[in-house]
């Protein structure tokens, strides 16, 4: 099943002594869409020029890093946070420490993101003047935080496997939807959070981190509860407000979903992939893994 960035794209592994991950790009007539992952071994800062005008609605999923250039200084892109912003020319450096990255954007030239974008909200107002005028600019300073309609809409975008037939319409339709979730959620940043509810949404995602992190382990509700300093009742509750699962739902769909990654590339048995995502027992990962995907993972593996 290849996806969008296989069968319309280009799919790039990159595999340095400081730098592993995968680069991902797929287009649109102007429009281009990017997901890169990556894990870094040591520092980096890595120089980088854009040549030309575009809007970039950027979520970063995991890691933060910041950029740096003589036009807006510095900016800093927040893990698990989203922001849209307008450039043109520039040339910038890239500052990354050592950890793990992944990020999906979307580039659109001026003329196109103009067909979207709502120039009679007075909320937007100075970014659109900013932005038609010519000068870099950032839609909000303080960026927002992702959610799971974000997190879904992305996700869609990643997996899609359909004809081309399909493509375009279903393209089009996914950057509108992005982008307008983007928008209202961008503008109610305009309204601070409240500290306390700001303090729970911080914990939420630092267990979130904490499963991604401890993938093969096993924890009941109270031990991650106990490492971000809440309760089970809070975590429990929160945790499914903000990612629309369940804790152990979460954790179980992402073992599945390492599986799968580990299983295109192909460089594990059937039998390590099950250790490494957690189970002990082949077969019972082998179990878990056809009733979330349809097929085993041997078969998995075949259709590939």
């Amino acid at each position: 099943m290849e996806t969008i960035f296989e069968k319309n794209g280009h799919r790039m592994i990159i595999n340095y002594p400081t730098f592993k991950g995968e680069y991902n790009i797929a287009k649109l007539e102007e429009v281009r869409f990017v997901y890169v992952k990556a894990e870094v071994t040591q520092e980096m800062r890595v120089p980088v020029e854009i040549k030309e005008d575009q809007v970039l609605l950027y979520f970063c999923l995991d890691g933060t890093f910041h950029a740096y250039s003589e036009t807006f200084g510095q900016i800093s892109f927040i893990s698990s946070t989203h922001n849209v912003l307008y450039t043109h020319p520039l040339k910038a450096l890239f500052h990354f420490s050592e950890g793990s990255y992944e990020a999906f954007y979307i580039t659109l030239p001026f003329a196109v993101f103009n067909r979207y974008f709502p120039k009679s909200e007075t909320v937007f107002e100075n970014f659109y003047k900013q932005m038609k005028a010519g000068y870099f600019s950032v839609l909000r300073e303080k960026p927002g935080m992702l959610s799971v309609p974000i997190y879904r809409v992305i996700k869609e975008i990643r997996e899609f496997t359909k004809d081309n037939e399909f493509r375009d319409i279903f393209l089009k339709g996914k950057i509108m939807e992005l982008l307008s979730i983007q928008l209202e959620e961008l503008c109610t940043v305009c309204d601070a959070t409240p500290p306390a509810r700001k303090i729970i949404l911080e914990k939420m995602y630092r267990v979130r981190d904490f499963i991604s992190a401890h993938l093969a382990e096993n924890h009941s509700l109270h031990d991650l509860a106990q490492v971000v300093g809440t309760n089970e009742y809070t975590l429990k509750h929160e945790f499914k407000e903000l990612f629309g699962t369940t804790v152990f739902g979460f954790w179980a769909d992402l073992k599945m979903e390492t599986a799968a990654k580990l299983l295109v590339e192909k460089e594990k048995s059937i039998a390590e992939i099950s250790e490494v995502v957690g189970y002990k027992n082949p077969q019972h990962f082998s179990t878990a893994f056809k009733r979330k995907f349809g097929v085993s993972p041997s078969n998995y593996q075949k259709q590939l």
